[in-house]
């Protein structure tokens, strides 16, 4: 509305043209409409000075923009962003295009709105630098800012609605491991990755012996603190590094990347250990009085390019097969 090509009409921008009217000098009606509009517009020389201010004149979302006629934007922001904000009005006028700023300032600790009515806190602020000429030799830049603290507070807290919404659907609520529909969507892309650099892969199935027998006998509450247990004690062996799913109702999957076998080795030994020192009862199981797991393993130093994952969890499953059918609280490697 300020630019020679942004007319407001004829008659004015031949003031403009002529002279007659000097390019902050508007005509008073003017000057009202452009004040009644609720976001604030800044007009700025090269060297970051605030030569005019339109609207923005309600308090709940800014100081009085008036305040910041004749100032700098080193009156206003701190070095670092007064230096970037300034760098952008050079910017806009060198290349003649419009750019998209937004900024977060805390405006309590802006020395010139203190004493004056307007909002606290850090405020996040967004809009266009467009650069606007007039008749006379000096380029400006306009900036027609909006406050978009909600905004941003909303989006937010959707992000974090939205990552605890994406947790919840991809852990079992009862062992707090990732469950069935996570791990097709978060292996395939790490396994493309081990085949890439060559890693080594290590599937695990994990099997709890009787499992039935303890639930018939203590009930499908018991069931599931044993449950609960066994979470915990997959959790603490093969986690951060390892990937470990609720495959079904008593069988866990266990994916270890980049790993020796000997090391593999250490950690389902002391798992087994551990479930065992657990002392969880199974008084009706034929092979122990306490809740045993059987271990099925697939190993490969470096897995090849044409496997996927469902080959990857029929190896670790045959193993287990493998293992159950010979002996129980066991741990097989194929």
């Amino acid at each position: 509305m300020l630019a020679r090509d942004i007319t407001l009409m004829d008659a004015t921008a031949e003031k403009f043209d002529s002279g007659i009217v000097s390019p902050f000098e508007f005509p008073e009606a003017y000057e009202r409409l452009l004040d009644t509009m609720p976001e604030p517009s800044f007009l700025f020389d090269r060297d970051g000075t605030y030569i005019q201010v339109f609207g923005g004149r309600d308090t709940k979302r800014y100081h009085n923009p008036q305040l910041l006629v004749g100032k700098n934007v080193f009156d206003v922001f701190a070095p670092e962003l007064a230096n970037d904000f300034l760098a952008k009005i050079q910017w806009v006028l060198q290349a003649q295009q419009t750019f998209h700023y937004e900024y977060t300032i805390p405006v309590q600790d802006v020395e010139l709105f203190r004493g004056h009515p307007g909002p606290a806190g850090e405020r996040t602020y967004e809009g266009f630098l467009t650069p606007v000429s007039f008749a006379s030799d000096e380029d400006f830049v306009i900036w027609n800012a909006r406050c978009i603290t909600q905004h941003h507070k909303t989006l937010g807290e959707l992000n974090k609605q939205k990552k605890e919404l994406k947790r919840i659907s991809q852990h079992d609520h009862l062992t707090c491991i990732y469950n069935r529909f996570a791990l097709e969507e978060l292996l395939p892309p790490v396994l493309r990755r081990a085949q890439e650099t060559g890693q080594s892969i290590a599937t695990v199935m994990v099997d709890l012996d009787y499992f039935k027998l303890l639930n018939d006998y203590f009930g499908h509450l018991e069931g599931d603190r044993a449950l609960i247990k066994l979470g915990a004690l997959i959790r603490h062996y093969f986690q951060p590094e390892g990937y470990c799913f609720r495959y079904g109702g008593d069988e866990f999957f266990i994916v270890m990347f980049g790993e020796e076998l000997l090391k593999v080795e250490e950690r389902l030994l002391g798992f087994r250990r551990a479930v065992h020192e657990a002392r969880i009862p199974n008084p009706n199981s034929p092979i122990s009085e306490h809740l045993t797991v059987t271990i099925g393993v697939h190993y490969n130093q470096q897995i090849s390019e044409e496997v996927d994952i469902e080959q990857l969890v029929s190896l670790a499953d045959k193993a287990l097969y493998n293992g159950k059918a010979e002996t129980k609280n066991t741990i097989s490697f194929v």
